[in-house]
Formats: structure tokens, C-alpha cells, sequence
């Protein structure tokens, strides 16, 4: 498979480079001399810059749900080393570009990182940022909000490093890549859609995956907690003392007009809030006497990801970010409270039973991609189906059953192989296909011109990243902690 990125780079660093974290320079191997070190925390350390386990999660996450998705779920044991061998160097290669950076000067401003987050459409809700879509998607993702920004900055000063070695595309440069462009040809086409298949999978089908692989199939971690907990079911709230309140917050009580509650409109969720108050204010007091010794908490063992003493969001954050700190107060239902981790508890292997739904999804996409491979053997064998104009690598439409995005990556694929026919996994599709034609166009306008110019552009800076990074490699210590 790394050879396969290698062969196919040009396509690889447009995919890769944005994403949730920026990757820089995919498909590079070879470690060279690096020393090793220890660090709960980080998976490596590059000069001054530390790379965190939580990144290396997110970094091989994003690149092996592309690569599964390309292989149909396919991807192997081996494939899935090399790929976390990918995911480590494509950060170590970040690291180094950070570290210059930050030699040369570069920094990203708050502003900048706000810019960034408010301008991405992942956070829009009808047509405009929403900051609670904001902060529930992080959350959700495992990620801290402030995490995330920091993510956010590093990308930006890696995306400044570049800036840095921006280097115009020559006219000769265009046109030798527009005739690349204008090299066009025409297919014989039948797409097999595996959406709709639903092969009946016989049980011993489903226990023999099962016995093969069940060391493989794990359950979520768990862990040991130590909490303390105040709800608003120990308290007693005087009318009094929430009308008080009410005065004082009582523009915080409106209606879905605009106006303004009465008390006897807004009591339950007064009573709500003074109860989160007070809740709160004594959850810190039981935190500091928990610190001192002065007050024992309750021990929890083995508590999973769904259970009712932490949201599952928290659980997310403590998963990603085990912290044996005793926390910051976290709201709950009716209450506070405040938590550390004793321990976290690795995955179990499933019995048959907790596992059945997990391999039953898994031997069934095996099924049917044997179902679509043989259909596409038997298609490929008398073809029959679309024929299409003449389409290039600049050409995103003419063929059925294909969306945008399918055609182009399905074209792009097809001039990166020299095979007149074969077979191209699209998603969920298989694209099978004959060359009828090959054909040379001279045409070209101005628009087509500039993405042309754009692309061999990009092509040259990106090529001047990946020798700056192979100088960086010299220049900058790199202590790997641990291999996944």
C-alpha cells in the first residue's frame, strides 16, 4: 500500500492536506537515526514540538477511513500498520514544519484562528455560524474546544511555512500539463451499484469470522472513577430565595415572543437554574475537601462509555485525555459534579454474542464486495453499457449513475493506470470499463487554463515542501516515545 501512495502522491497531497488536522507530505517513509525516549502523554517529540497520542488517534483515523472506504473495507492487518506508520510520519513531517515555523517568526493571531473556525461551513446552521453546533461537534469528535484551536493555530503556521516557498508555474510549465489535460478518451461503461444488496449470511458464515478474528474484537475501555456528586435532589430552594433570583435575572426569561415571563411562567426553570448554582457552589467546597483528605469520594469500577454517573461526552474527553487530576465541576442532570480517573481499563474481547451485530456487518460487506467482484468479471467478459464522449482529467460529468465527484475521481484513477479495461471501486460502486478512443484535444480556454496553471503550481510548491521537510529531518531531534 505504500507503494501505491507513493506511485499516486499528486493525488494523495490534495486529499490529505486538509482535514480536520492538516497532514503534511502523505506517502512519506523512512525514519532515519532518531533516539527514543518515554512520554505518557505524546507519541514523539520533534525538536520543541510534542506529537500527542490524541493526534496520532485522529491523524490514522482520517487515513484509514479514506483507505477503507477505497479498498471496501478491506484494508488488512499489515495495511493497517503501514498506515499508522503513515499516520506517524505524516506528523512527524508536520512537526518539523512547525518547528520552523516557529524559527523563522510565525505564529498564527486569535483572530486568525476565529476567522478560520467561524468561516467553516462544518459549524453553519441555516446559512450562518452557530457556535452551540460549534461546540457540541467538538465535543463529540473527543476533542477540547481548546484543543481544537490550538489544532487550528499549528495548521495555520503550517500553512504560513508554505506560503514561504510559493513558487510560480513557468508558461512552458502550462502547457505541457494543459496537453496532459487535453489527452481525452472514450469509454464503454456499465456501473454495478452495491447499495440495496442484502446477501443472506448463513450463522456458520458469521461464527467462523468470529473464531478467526474474535482477538481482534474488542469492546469499549472502561474505567475506574472517583467522583463526588451534588444534586438538587439534596437541597431545599425557598420561594423566596428564587423569586430573588428571578428579579435579578428576569431578562433572561422570556417567552418565544420576546416577552418577558412572569415568575409563575418561569418558576420551573428558575428553580432549575438556582439549583445548578447552588449545586456547583457546593460541589467546589466538597472538591477542596477531597483534596485535603477531608472527604472521601465515591469509587466507581469499570464504568463504560453509557452510564449514569458522566455524559457521554465527558467519557469521550477522559478516553482521549485520561487526566487523574480531580476535575473542574461538570453539569449533570439535576446537579454537579467533580471526578478524577483511577484507572482506565483496556477493551475486552466481545463473546460471540456482544460481537454477533459487528461481525454480521462486516461478513456481509465482504459479501457483497465478492458479489460486485464477480459481477464485474462476468460485465467485463461481453461489455455492454454507456458508451461516453470523449472525458479527461478536467471533466467531472458524462457518465450515468455517477455523481461529480465520482466521475472525477473515477477518471483520475483510470489515467493513473495503463490497463485499456479493468474494474474502479467508486464508494459503493464498481465502475467497469473499456478504452474505445483515445484522443489529443488542442482546445483550451481560459478558465480550463487557470486550473491547469493552478494545479502545476500547487505540483511545484508541493514538491519544495517535501525536500524542505527531508532538510528539516537533519536539522530538528526526532524522539519517538512509543510505536503504535
Amino acid at each position: 500500500m505504500i507503494t501505491y501512495m507513493q506511485r499516486n502522491k499528486k493525488y494523495l497531497i490534495v486529499i490529505l492536506w486538509v482535514t480536520v488536522i492538516s497532514f503534511v507530505g502523505a506517502g512519506f517513509v523512512g525514519w532515519g537515526s532518531y533516539s527514543y525516549g518515554s512520554k505518557a502523554s505524546n507519541i514523539a517529540k520533534v525538536g520543541d514540538t510534542e506529537v500527542t497520542i490524541g493526534e496520532f488517534q485522529r491523524s490514522y483515523s482520517n487515513i484509514f477511513s479514506y483507505y477503507n472506504q477505497l479498498l471496501e473495507g478491506k484494508v488488512s492487518e499489515d495495511q493497517k500498520k503501514e498506515l499508522q506508520q503513515v499516520a506517524i510520519n505524516n506528523l512527524i513531517n508536520r512537526a518539523l514544519l512547525l518547528n520552523y515555523g516557529k524559527e523563522v517568526g510565525l505564529t498564527a493571531t486569535d483572530s486568525e484562528v476565529s476567522k478560520v473556525i467561524t468561516e467553516s461551513q462544518a459549524f453553519f446552521k441555516d446559512g450562518k455560524f452557530d457556535k452551540q453546533l460549534y461546540i457540541s461537534s467538538i465535543s463529540r469528535s473527543g476533542m477540547k474546544i481548546a484543543e481544537y484551536e490550538d489544532t487550528v493555530k499549528k495548521d495555520l503556521i503550517v500553512e504560513k511555512v508554505a506560503g514561504l516557498f510559493q513558487v510560480a508555474p513557468t508558461d512552458l510549465e502550462v502547457e505541457v500539463f494543459s496537453a496532459v489535460r487535453n489527452l481525452k478518451d472514450k469509454f464503454l461503461i456499465k456501473v454495478i451499484d452495491s447499495k440495496g444488496m442484502n446477501p443472506k449470511l448463513p450463522e456458520s458464515l458469521i461464527k467462523d469470522y468470529y473464531e478467526k478474528n474474535k482477538g481482534e474484537l474488542l469492546g469499549e475501555p472502561t474505567f475506574d472513577i472517583s467522583f463526588i456528586k451534588v444534586t438538587k435532589a439534596n437541597l431545599k430552594i425557598t420561594e423566596l430565595l428564587a423569586k430573588e433570583h428571578y428579579e435579578k435575572n428576569k431578562t433572561k426569561y422570556i417567552d418565544d415572543n420576546g416577552n418577558l415571563r412572569t415568575f409563575a411562567e418561569a418558576k420551573s426553570d428558575v428553580l432549575e437554574d438556582v439549583a445548578g448554582k447552588i449545586t456547583r457552589k457546593e460541589v467546589l467546597k466538597a472538591s477542596v475537601a477531597w483534596k485535603k483528605g477531608e472527604m472521601k469520594p465515591t469509587v466507581a469500577k469499570e464504568v463504560p462509555f453509557n452510564n449514569t454517573i458522566l455524559p457521554v461526552s465527558v467519557m469521550r474527553e477522559l478516553d482521549a485525555n485520561p487526566s487523574v487530576k480531580i476535575s473542574k465541576p461538570v453539569k449533570i442532570n439535576g446537579g454537579h459534579i467533580v471526578y478524577k480517573i483511577d484507572r482506565r481499563n483496556q477493551p475486552k474481547q466481545l463473546t460471540y454474542a456482544q460481537a454477533k451485530k459487528r461481525v454480521e456487518y462486516i461478513v456481509k460487506n465482504q459479501e457483497v464486495s465478492r458479489i460486485v467482484a464477480q459481477l464485474s468479471k462476468n460485465a467485463l467478459i461481453n461489455l455492454k453499457g454507456q458508451t461516453t464522449k470523449f472525458l479527461g482529467l478536467g471533466d467531472s460529468k458524462g457518465i450515468d449513475k455517477l455523481d461529480e465527484e465520482e466521475t472525477t475521481f473515477f477518471i483520475s484513477t483510470v489515467f493513473g493506470k495503463k490497463d485499456k479495461e479493468g474494474v474502479i471501486n467508486v464508494g459503493s460502486k464498481a465502475v467497469v470499463y473499456r478504452i474505445l478512443e483515445q484522443k489529443l484535444f488542442n482546445d483550451i480556454d481560459n478558465d480550463e487554463r487557470e486550473i491547469v496553471k493552478n494545479n502545476v503550481e500547487k505540483l511545484k510548491n508541493d514538491t519544495i515542501i517535501e525536500d524542505l521537510i527531508e532538510d528539516l529531518k537533519d536539522k530538528y531531534t526526532i524522539e519517538i516515545y512509543s510505536q503504535p
